[in-house]
Formats: C-alpha cells, sequence, structure tokens
C-alpha cells in the first residue's frame, strides 16, 4: 500500500527539522559565546561571556575566585565585592559575630552620604547601612551635657540627637561616602571604593552582573591575557584594600590629626586607638607581622563610657555593675567585631 503523503504530515516534517535547526544553531552559538577564563591561576570553564570582541566575566565569579562575597544594592546601583575584613561588614554577617546586635532596629530613614542608622534605644555604637546591609560606617552620639565640641565631631553646632537630646556624632566612615548615594550608573567596588570601571565595561546579561575582564583587571591593578590557541582569556584580579588603619585615615581624615594608641596590645580587642574625648575607637592588629602602625588592621569598632555616665545596656561588654579599667577610669565598652574576639590574642 502506498503511503499517504498529508500537509499536516509535511507541516510537522518542517516544523521538526526547524526546531531542530534551531537548536543546533544555539549550541553553537552558546560555543561561541561562552569561553574558558583563568582569573588568578584558576580556571572557570565557560564562565567567559564574549560580546562584540571583548571577554565578560560574571562579576559573582571573581567574588568566589576572590575568596569574598558580592552584594548588589540596587537602590544604589553599587555591586559591592568584600573580601577580608569587609566580608564582616554587611549586616547578616556582622549579626553572626555580634549576636547582641539582634536587637538593633532602623533608626532613620536612608540618608544620602550616610546610609540607614541602626541602633537601641540607650547608649550604644550606631551601625550605619546601605539599603542592601552593606555597613557604611560606624556612629557615636554625645549629648551635649555630657561634653563640650571636640574637633573630630560631624558638627560644629550641636544638633537634635535620635534619643531627643541636643549633641553631636562621630561617623567613622569604613566605604567612600560617594557610593552612599541613590541611582546613577552601575559601579563596582572593591571593599568599600570605587573601581575605575567605565560604563560601558559593565554589562547585565539574563540578570547577572557582568564586567569586561580587561577593564576590570586593570582596573585593580593586575592585568590581562590571551590564549588564542585554546581559547582561554586569562587574568590577574587584585582583591580590595584590606582594612587598615591608613584606609580609615583615607576615608576619615580627622582621624590622621587626633587618634593615637590608647593601650597596649589587649586580648580581645588589640591596640586601641581613639581621640582624647569622647570618639569611636578602633581596636587593631598586627597580625604578628610587625606591621607599622598605619598598616594595622582594624579588629573591632568600640564605645567607652565611663561609669556614671550611662546605665548599663545589655548590649555592653561587661556584665552589669562589673566594669573595666579604661585608661584608668571605671568605664563600660561596646565592642563590634569584624572577626572572633578570641582570635585576637
Amino acid at each position: 500500500m502506498r503511503s499517504r503523503v498529508t500537509t499536516k504530515g509535511i507541516v510537522l516534517s518542517l516544523a521538526g527539522a526547524l526546531l531542530a535547526s534551531l537548536l543546533m544553531a544555539a549550541g553553537a552559538l552558546a560555543e561561541e559565546v561562552y569561553v574558558d577564563v583563568v582569573i588568578n591561576g584558576r580556571r572557570l570553564y565557560q564562565a567567559g561571556l564574549v560580546h562584540g570582541d571583548r571577554t565578560y566575566v560574571r562579576l559573582a565569579d571573581v567574588a568566589d575566585v576572590l575568596d569574598g562575597e558580592l552584594i548588589y544594592d540596587p537602590d544604589l546601583k553599587v555591586a559591592f565585592v568584600n573580601t577580608g575584613r569587609y566580608r564582616s561588614l554587611n549586616w547578616r554577617n556582622l549579626i553572626q559575630l555580634n549576636p547582641k546586635l539582634q536587637g538593633y532596629q532602623p533608626m532613620s530613614p536612608f540618608e544620602a552620604g550616610a546610609g540607614v542608622h541602626w541602633g537601641a534605644p540607650g547608649p550604644h555604637l550606631t551601625v550605619v547601612t546601605t539599603p542592601a546591609g552593606v555597613v557604611t560606617g560606624f556612629e557615636l552620639t554625645v549629648a551635649e551635657s555630657q561634653t563640650e565640641h571636640r574637633p573630630w565631631f560631624d558638627q560644629e553646632n550641636p544638633i537634635e540627637l535620635p534619643s531627643g537630646q541636643k549633641g553631636y556624632s562621630q561617623l567613622i566612615y569604613v566605604i567612600h561616602p560617594d557610593l552612599i548615594r541613590l541611582g546613577g550608573a552601575t559601579v563596582v567596588a572593591f571593599n568599600g571604593l570605587p573601581l575605575r570601571v567605565a560604563p560601558s565595561a559593565i554589562l547585565w546579561y539574563e540578570d547577572e552582573l557582568y564586567v569586561r575582564l580587561r577593564d576590570l583587571a586593570v582596573a585593580t591593578g593586575g592585568g590581562v591575557g590571551w590564549d588564542v590557541g585554546m581559547r582561554v582569556a586569562s587574568a590577574k584580579v587584585v582583591p580590595g584594600a584590606e582594612l587598615t588603619f591608613d584606609k580609615l585615615v583615607f576615608l576619615n581624615p580627622a582621624i590622621r590629626t587626633y587618634y593615637t594608641r590608647q593601650s597596649p596590645h589587649l586580648p580581645g580587642l588589640g591596640y586601641r586607638y581613639g581621640a582624647l574625648g569622647p570618639s569611636v575607637f578602633v581596636g587593631m592588629s598586627d597580625n604578628g607581622e610587625n606591621l607599622m602602625p598605619h598598616d594595622l588592621v582594624v579588629n573591632a569598632f568600640e564605645v567607652v563610657l565611663a561609669d556614671g555616665q550611662a546605665a548599663w545596656m545589655p548590649w555592653f561588654d561587661q556584665e552589669e555593675g562589673v566594669l573595666e579599667d579604661v585608661g584608668g577610669v571605671p568605664s563600660y565598652t561596646q565592642r563590634i567585631y569584624l572577626v572572633p574576639p578570641e582570635s585576637i590574642q
């Protein structure tokens, strides 16, 4: 019997052939679009996206190679790649290291150049973050009844504090304040400092953020290569600068003038640096490397409250009535750690 050839059969055959052709084309396209890349000696298979005649890499992959974390803040349009101490500088990780912060609540809406203030009723060290939770700084507030004006304060004249009192504040930045702005073009920041990457080098593809490999490597102080035979782009990407005393000085120039070492190296803190008066203190260590003072690495931020200056609060480091000698003055302290305190010997 002769088989019948119907119009429906022809259409289905053609549709099948077309679908197969499209699938083969898609496979060929994928092979051409994605290439292996090598970043800091680590090969990432099919991780390079070829767009035009340039290779782009997923920023999340770069963060992983650097043993870091990528946090994209859509309100600021900033992609933060955090490594080293900066991995602790987001709200989620900071609470894990400092469980007493779980009682903190937002105390302000977002403020350009600062962020969202987190704290609790009573004396405390305020944490300031971006809308996505990246820590921008640590802030001390002091009522004018407890201090005269100090040159490292943020204001010349008293302002109204969240407590309703008049007083002063001191905000210590850990990221560049220019990053704390709403909107604008997408920016990439390594450890709180913006990279000089052209907007044309940043590409959103399938809801992932890619950056042109050459531009990224050069912006970090590294470089790139290309193996034509293996179709492998290679790059050296340098991590962002660690949070050192020198970096704090860069972000907060008043520190250079007024901050000095206030203690020997203390277990659980390190060297205490601060001003002679109410200020945000910084605990730092040399990690056993005999570093110069400007290279000391930050362990913690701290406020010191002399006995009688404030009532005890559950987020203080000491039990109620158990005071610590700080510079010869019985005091309570509150430390917010970037590393486990037991690691500071």
